[in-house]
């Protein structure tokens, strides 16, 4: 029975009745129709499955048994009734039909058009077991695994989904278009998981590793104007980054609108040939994630609200360099279909190791994003101000930045982001030896590529090229970066 794909989002070739006749028992029959009658009947209004339905290929049609053409005809019926939203009436149909066989006749093709009307009315767990028979006597066909995966999908048994999802997806008869669809699942399972460990992996060329200044020499005008060569010199070298990154969440509420989560990430920067400029970082966070509904002109448009503290510690050359801890809430609604909005206000503290604590800043910042849908993608706005205090008042300061960012899917196989950004940093006091205030005016820009065929068992190469330019009223601070990335996403 493959043509019964009604709110079903993969449509793959699978012949039932090639298949040698299975044995058939009257009384099983009847037990078998009293069950999944009270179950269908009982159906709610779950439409799971069919809110992923997409167009598909045509198929080609099922032979039908020459023998029977009763069961042909009460197939198509079947399916004419599913996809005009009457599982109940499909499910009457197809019994009626098993029922009118003779005893020893293959009525697989019946059990599995009864599989796709459970389906279709939300009755994900009898569907699964009818599915599960029909897998263990046709271990062949796809389509039943496909199927079933859809059914254990609904039911949050996602373990089990997600092993036969991607034991289709290596199929290589799976047609393209449905092995896109089976990646769309594996990802929402992905992403509904609760413990989830990502790979945080890169490997590029930087040419400042040292972030020394980029100048030969600087005039002091506390020293009355003097030049002065630079000893450090920028040091370029291959850098590698490994690291990974752990979330875990719980439900707090019985219908998960209330969770818990609490994220853990290491990460090391490897300077290929200059170790002593080797970078880590750790950080540690949590927090609670409250999910709502807002009325918003005539419809209730969901959002979400969170809070998080955390810590991050940051090493330089196996030497500790300094502490972070920070707080912040976020606030993330959608207003129509169209347009999203966030905003998140934040605090935190620094202490460096190798400062005295009235230079340590600690501080505040505000961050806002509009979003809205354009074309095949998004372009969203971003504002960031930021405002850091210290006891010495040279080393407070205050920023502000702006970007725009579009990120699209591309064709079926491209996906791909272009980065603008502005920003600007401003210290409060002059700087005693250049006896100016230290300002900072900051551009960039960025260019993320991937192509979906690359991807292996779900993790996708991503090549990034970013360029900025720093001009700052002190030399000693401009900088000009050009760098090529590669990096690992994982898709699911």
């Amino acid at each position: 029975m493959a043509r019964m794909t009604s709110g079903n989002p993969f449509r793959c070739s699978g012949d039932f009745l090639s298949a040698p006749a299975l044995p058939r028992r009257q009384a099983r029959y009847a037990a078998f129709a009293a069950a999944l009658a009270v179950a269908l009947f009982c159906a709610g209004p779950e439409a799971v499955i069919r809110a992923q339905a997409a167009e598909s290929p045509p198929e080609k049609s099922p032979k039908e048994t020459q023998a029977y053409p009763a069961v042909g005809a009460a197939l198509a019926q079947a399916e004419r009734l599913i996809a005009a939203g009457e599982p109940v009436a499909a499910f009457a149909v197809l019994m009626g039909a098993m029922e009118a066989l003779p005893e020893g006749a293959d009525d697989a093709d019946l059990r599995f058009g009864i599989a796709q009307a459970l389906l279709a009315g939300g009755r994900h767990a009898q569907a699964e077991r009818v599915l599960a028979r029909l897998a263990e006597e046709r271990p062949d066909n796809l389509r039943v695994r496909l199927d079933r995966a859809l059914a254990l999908f609904a039911l949050r048994r996602d373990d089990e989904a997600g092993a036969l999802f991607r034991e289709a997806r290596r199929a290589p008869e799976l047609p393209e278009d449905a092995r896109r669809k089976v990646e769309v699942f594996l990802a929402r399972i992905l992403a509904r998981q609760r413990l989830r460990v990502d790979l945080d992996l890169g490997f590029w060329r930087d040419g400042n590793v040292n972030n020394a200044a980029e100048v030969d020499t600087v005039q002091i005008p506390a020293f009355g104007n003097l030049e002065f060569r630079l000893n450090e010199r920028p040091v370029a070298a291959w850098v590698a980054r490994t690291g990974a990154r752990v979330g875990w969440r719980k439900a707090v509420t019985a219908d998960g609108r209330v969770q818990f989560e609490a994220r853990a990430a290491a990460a090391r920067n490897t300077a290929v040939g200059a170790s002593e400029y080797d970078r880590t970082w750790l950080s540690l966070s949590a927090g609670p994630r409250v999910g709502y509904a807002a009325p918003l002109g005539s419809r209730l448009r969901p959002g979400r609200v969170g809070a998080d503290v955390g810590v991050e510690r940051r090493m330089q050359g196996g030497s500790g360099e300094s502490t972070t801890w920070w707080g912040g809430v976020r606030v993330d609604q959608v207003l129509d279909a169209d347009w999203r909005v966030g905003v998140s206000p934040r605090l935190w503290a620094t202490r460096y190791d190798d400062r005295a604590d009235e230079a340590d800043p600690a501080g505040r910042s505000l961050y806002l994003s509009v979003s809205r849908r354009m074309g095949p993608g998004w372009l969203t706005a971003r504002a960031t101000i930021s405002r850091a205090s210290a006891d010495l008042r040279s080393q407070s300061w205050r920023s502000q930045g702006l970007g725009l960012e579009y990120a699209a899917d591309i064709g079926e196989d491209w996906s791909g982001s272009v980065r603008f950004g502005m920003s600007g940093l401003r210290f409060d006091e002059e700087d005693a030896t250049f006896l100016v205030r230290r300002e900072d005016e900051t551009l960039s820009a960025g260019l993320t590529l991937s192509h979906r065929k690359l991807s292996w068992e779900g993790y996708q190469p991503v090549l990034m090229l970013d360029w900025s330019r720093t001009d700052s009223t002190i030399p000693l601070y401009d900088r000009k970066l050009l760098q090529f990335r590669v990096g690992l996403r994982r898709l699911f």
